[in-house]
């Protein structure tokens, strides 16, 4: 299985990618000080820098406000992963009957937290006491999870495995903070002017951090674009549009995601806050007293098992933070913001998986869900979203890499009818594919993840040439627009294809005569 592997990855980076040394030591200066990281047997080339601190602890007075710049500090041991930000964990099977906590633990945040949460992962290639070749394109990753869940502390997201075979790129992932500590939408802060979309501002301040660091790393800053899934993928959206003349990176990767496919508050009353405040002792008082119990007195983890036990409750409907129009970081018009350019008008690759909403409808017990109602809603809350975002995009002449993703292996997707389900397809990108699942991976799952990983890295190094140059062109969605799906197929342990390019009615005509709405905000 081992030399199959091995001539199926060679075969395909062939061409792609262009290996080269990135950090000579294991000893980086930061502006949060000091970092030293640290190498494992698994993948001894590569230096992983992990739980570097970008932002203060955002407690006390900084809890639900935006997140302040780490002041430096004298050493920071980087050899192990931070903590993620408070969030209840949902690996339970029993509590929790999803596809992740049955078949994809290895996708889900593992357990513990803290607030002091704002840090982020750098995998380099390392050649110790080697000369740097050239500064190299980076990936800046930010992970989903519907702003209630989610973090860089996650099995699937080791990107270690990914610069080990490549040796051409540097990753970053960003922790930041979700739920009502991201998104607290209290009366408080709006009588003071200050409801914002402080996860959405941790993230920025992730990527103001990777600016003036990743050099000492081995990075290149003019070369850096930021990637992301589910709510990830709307953040970079987000991102996209709130800063248009000062995006930070020359690129944005989309997945299932965008400004047109996102959750949105629908709590205008601000009860939310109110209703927490009122369980963790923090009740019955003015909006400003509301706000100040709950930053000074309250503690993290009773809000945390107030927020987890209220949603357990099936009569109570789901107790939802997420991002609001805020004018700063969110917006309320954005076909509007659009049409009149404001946005930063950079390269983009976007799309979908062909079965998404397998892992999003609830375990459907051991006869499998409802296809009819299962493809259906995966068009109408995905794939037709996204004809959307693209096609407004190709109108306005934007660069647009389409693809659609039917890839689905057993490792991953055990069941007949998971498919390429919601998230799926991360392990091929991170290269964890191998490493987690139900079953042993394939030479075809190797090959799909090679090139995958492999396009990606050269749209970082250039966003606007690389990809057509390799066969994938800019989207149109008319009769000579084109798609690239991700298609594998092989037979006795050859690899026939991984990806094809198809036309663009294919992802456009099944959503005629479905029932859907773009999320705007």
């Amino acid at each position: 299985m081992r030399s199959h592997l091995t001539s199926a990855l060679a075969a395909l980076s062939a061409g792609l990618i262009t290996p080269a040394s990135a950090v000579p030591s294991l000893q980086v200066d930061t502006t949060s000080g000091r970092v030293y990281g640290m190498i494992n047997g698994s993948n001894p080339n590569v230096a992983q820098f992990l739980g570097i601190p970008y932002g203060e602890a955002p407690v006390g007075a900084l809890r639900f406000s935006p997140p302040k710049m780490k002041l430096p500090v004298g050493e920071i041991d980087a050899t192990k992963s931070g903590p993620n930000c408070p969030q209840y964990y949902q690996n339970n099977a029993t509590r929790y009957p999803t596809v992740y906590s049955f078949d994809a633990p290895f996708l889900q945040p593992l357990p513990g937290w803290s607030e002091d949460c704002l840090n982020l992962n750098v995998w380099a290639p390392y050649t110790p006491h080697g000369n740097r070749s050239e500064l190299l394109p980076v990936i800046i990753w930010i992970f989903g999870g519907g702003f209630y869940e989610g973090g860089t502390n996650t099995l699937g997201f080791d990107a270690s495995y990914w610069v080990q075979r490549t040796q051409a790129h540097i990753v970053v992932a960003m922790n930041a903070r979700t739920n009502i500590f991201g998104f607290p939408n209290s009366r408080g802060l709006a009588e003071s002017n200050e409801n914002a979309n402080v996860g959405l501002l941790d993230q920025r301040l992730a990527l103001e951090w990777t600016r003036d660091n990743i050099e000492a790393f081995g990075g290149d800053p003019s070369r850096m674009v930021v990637w992301g899934q589910s709510s990830g993928s709307a953040s970079t959206d987000y991102l996209n549009y709130a800063y248009p003349d000062d995006p930070i990176v020359g690129g944005f990767i989309q997945h299932s995601g965008s400004v047109f496919a996102t959750g949105e508050s629908s709590d205008d009353q601000m009860l939310n806050f109110t209703s927490v405040a009122e369980h963790v002792g923090c009740g019955n008082r003015s909006s400003v007293e509301e706000l100040e119990c709950m930053r000074y007195n309250a503690s993290a983890e009773d809000i945390i098992n107030y927020y987890e036990e209220y949603n357990l409750n099936p009569t109570a409907g789901a107790l939802k933070f997420t991002t609001i129009v805020d004018g700063t970081t969110k917006f309320s018009n954005y076909t509007e913001r659009a049409l009149a350019g404001n946005f930063s008008r950079l390269p983009v690759i976007s799309g979908t998986n062909g079965h998404e909403m397998a892992s999003l409808n609830g375990w459907p017990g051991p006869s499998g869900p409802n296809m009819t109602d299962f493809a259906l809603t995966t068009l109408s809350h995905q794939q037709c979203p996204e004809n959307y975002n693209t096609g407004l995009r190709a109108h306005l002449n934007t660069t647009t890499f389409r693809y659609l993703n039917n890839a689905s292996f057993p490792n991953i997707s055990p069941r007949w009818w998971e498919g390429a389900y919601h998230t799926s397809e991360l392990p091929l990108l991170f290269g964890t594919y191998a490493v987690y699942g139900n079953a042993s991976a394939t030479p075809l799952e190797a090959a799909t993840s090679a090139k995958w990983q492999d396009l990606y890295v050269a749209f970082a190094r250039d966003p606007v040439n690389a990809l057509p140059a390799l066969g994938w062109p800019s989207y149109s969605p008319g009769p000579r627009g084109k798609v690239w799906m991700w298609n594998p197929r092989g037979e006795d342990g050859e690899v026939t294809a991984v990806s094809e390019l198809i036309e663009a009615e294919e992802v456009v005509g099944p959503c005629e005569g479905v029932e859907w709405s773009i999320s705007e905000p």
